[in-house]
């Protein structure tokens, strides 16, 4: 499920249900599999198919550390999002494949 957008009631925001729960979901998955350390650099693959989607999480043998400290899919969607709003493409949903790396220097 796509994370829908956040709303607004006055001066509240929250999350839609539907993404409340979905998000719910994949933490339950996610409880079941062993945990990496929190300073762990992650790959991460997902592969989503009609009715299911697939995840593979392994951790990364490298001591090269990028010195980008933002959310990865936050630096992706700011990114696709100027794409559509300088024209090149009409809307986001027609990517079907998204890699993207953070690399040190």
């Amino acid at each position: 499920m796509a994370k829908q957008r956040p709303r607004h009631t006055g001066s509240t925001t929250y999350t839609p249900k539907r993404t409340k729960i979905y998000e719910e979901q994949v933490a339950w998955a996610a409880r079941s599999v062993q945990s990496f350390a929190d300073d762990a650099r992650i790959s991460l693959r997902i592969t989503l198919h009609d009715d299911e989607a697939v995840v593979e999480i392994a951790e990364i043998a490298s001591d090269e550390k990028s010195k980008l400290t933002g959310d990865i899919d936050n630096y992706a969607k700011s990114i696709m999002d100027g794409i559509v709003q300088g024209g090149l493409i009409a809307n986001d949903r027609q990517i079907d494949i998204l890699e993207v790396w953070r690399r040190g220097h």
